[in-house]
């Protein structure tokens, strides 16, 4: 649904002092591109009236936005962004179904043997259940005790997930309004503008970017600045849209990953594993969760115009079944080569 403060029309976007034109892929710096989506506006919070347009790499595949606002407008881009709700802490049920869930989580992610967990596993192969949407929920995190920075925190979801488990953590944030607000539970949280690259040297086991690295104008850099802040055998978890999502092909302009304009950059699966082993990172494995196309396809048809959406709808049900090049997302986690 549109934001009731959404602006009544789009005005073409003219290059100013607010926006800075991106003519080579950030992914593989080619200038080799064409137009993935264009005149394409602030669907889902309609802070920016301004027309968009997206390009696509020939070489990597990989989709970025032409036209980045900066300064102030890139601030007001973000004036009342999702990273602002209140954190969900999940499932406090007391049902069955619930208690086996916490189960697992305690014993895959806190304190002790982990021999539940492994053993709930099996069963639940045999069940035909699924732990892997859990995992990626607490961002294969490793087993407490171990010292974990949610990087671009927002309001500490992640964060206080992991808190009863017996973590050591650490956030970081871009919105000055966010920071401090994990400070009930003692869990502190740094300015991203005042941490410099070399601020923290093999300091953490884990690290969780998601949904982070779309939004930064040098997703290489950013890459490696965790790797350097990773100990050796540490594990980079890294969510984000995947550009070539069967869903952009789909839905173009109204497809819903597309965020715009606060999203800069998404990758394509194979510029995405090249990123990992360019930064130094080995064995990048990545986890397809089946259920987020359905969501995202769902959300996207919603804001196509009437005269589309049939199209969409015709297309929706020809789609085959994703593979890991045309998921909606890429989930990914990467090591940092050594031991602990």
């Amino acid at each position: 649904m549109l934001d009731e403060n959404a602006p009544p029309h789009a005005t073409d976007t003219d290059p100013g002092d607010d926006l800075e034109i991106i003519d080579r892929c950030p992914m593989c710096q080619s200038p080799d591109c064409r137009v993935a989506a264009d005149r394409v506006i602030d669907l889902n919070y309609g802070r920016d009236d301004g027309l968009f347009t997206f390009m696509r790499c020939n070489a990597c595949k990989s989709v970025w936005l032409r036209e980045r606002p900066v300064g102030a407008r890139l601030g007001r881009a973000y004036a009342g962004y999702y990273t602002h709700a209140d954190p969900d802490n999940g499932d406090g049920s007391g049902s069955l179904k619930s208690m086996v869930r916490n189960a697992y989580i305690r014993s895959r992610y806190g304190r002790g043997s982990g021999v539940l967990a492994r053993v709930m596993s099996v069963v639940a192969g045999l069940a035909d259940k699924d732990f892997q949407g859990i995992d990626r929920l607490y961002r294969f995190a490793p087993k407490a005790p171990a010292k974990v920075l949610d990087y671009g925190c927002g309001s500490g979801a992640y964060l206080l997930r992991l808190w009863p488990l017996g973590h050591e953590l650490q956030g970081l944030e871009y919105d000055p309004q966010l920071i401090g607000s994990l400070a009930e539970h003692g869990i502190p949280v740094g300015d991203v503008s005042q941490i410099d690259d070399h601020h923290w040297h093999e300091e953490f086991d884990h690290i969780s970017l998601a949904h982070v690295l779309e939004h930064v104008p040098d997703p290489h850099a950013l890459l490696a600045r965790l790797f350097r802040w990773l100990k050796p055998g540490g594990t980079l978890f890294v969510e984000l849209p995947n550009g070539g999502s069967r869903g952009l092909d789909i839905f173009g302009r109204q497809w819903r990953c597309l965020e715009t304009p606060r999203h800069f950059v998404m990758p394509s699966r194979q510029a995405m594993v090249d990123a990992f082993l360019k930064a130094g990172f080995v064995a990048p494995r990545q986890y397809v969760d089946l259920t987020i196309r359905p969501v995202m396809w769902r959300n996207s048809l919603a804001t196509c115009p009437d005269e589309e959406r049939p199209a969409a709808a015709a297309a929706v049900a020809a789609a085959g079944t994703q593979t890991p090049d045309d998921t909606e997302y890429l989930t990914f986690v990467a090591t940092k080569p050594g031991t602990r």
